[in-house]
């Protein structure tokens, strides 16, 4: 009983820990990327051409209207950049905001992880 009570003290104190670190730039978590360093970042832009590539051929947004809104990076085994991006979406022609996450490995080969389309 007291082996599991010490675990549960542990667990609550290391989840309010990782909770805490959320999007505040403290390891483990996203930080705001400095878009005027991102110009200069090849492997930053190349996660987001990914992000366009894969955004214009599911159809989702076209490619060409595409604007950059916000941008974040997170250190992983590699990186993964959050792009939250504004244009126009395929056969409406409505606007449409996205985030998209891409995942760039050691190597740069970067991958589209996950879009979630903003209504």
């Amino acid at each position: 009983m007291r082996t599991a009570i010490i675990f549960i003290v542990f667990f609550l104190a290391l989840t309010g820990k990782v909770l805490s670190q959320g999007n505040q730039g403290t390891p483990g978590g996203y930080s705001p990327v400095n878009m005027t360093q991102a110009q200069s970042n090849p492997e930053y832009h190349q996660a987001l051409q990914t992000a366009l590539g894969a955004l214009d051929y599911a159809k989702v947004m076209v490619k060409d209207t595409a604007k950059v809104i916000n941008a974040w990076s997170q250190v992983v085994s590699g990186m993964n950049y959050k792009f939250l991006l504004s244009g126009t979406q395929y056969c409406t022609d409505d606007a449409i905001q996205v985030y998209a996450t891409v995942y760039c490995d050691t190597s740069s080969n970067c991958s589209m992880s996950c879009t979630e389309i903003q209504t």
